[in-house]
């Protein structure tokens, strides 16, 4: 520990434990990922898909650009996402019928299941 971790740590002990507990998230979810999952009935997703049904399953639908400001994906990156989940068959695209150009996105059963799985 150098001088400068010594007064960090004198001058804001709470940022420091903070620090220290997202650090131990991530060490937890690293452990997650890296051992899958443990039910053979539940769809595999990458980091990038969890986020995305994490999303859904607090919002019952979304946009493309909702899910990509709440999940910090880039919203180009979100459709190649969303197009995987569909064929996986976890979501469902619906086409709004007020205006046909916008698109929202819901979870399907399968979708919400899995989660839980």
């Amino acid at each position: 520990m150098t001088n400068d971790d010594s007064t960090a740590r004198k001058t804001h002990p709470l940022t420091v434990r903070w620090a220290d507990l997202a650090d131990l998230i991530l060490i937890v979810a690293r452990e997650i990922q890296f051992r899958g999952y443990s039910d053979e009935r539940a769809v595999q997703l990458s980091q990038s898909e969890g986020m995305v049904m994490r999303h859904l399953v607090l919002h019952a639908s979304a946009t493309p650009s909702q899910i990509a400001a709440a999940t910090g994906l880039q919203r180009t990156n979100v459709s190649p996402v969303l197009r995987d989940l569909e064929t996986k068959g976890l979501i469902e695209r619906h086409v709004d019928p007020q205006d046909r150009r916008g698109v929202s996105v819901h979870r399907t059963r399968r979708g919400a299941e899995n989660y839980a799985l």
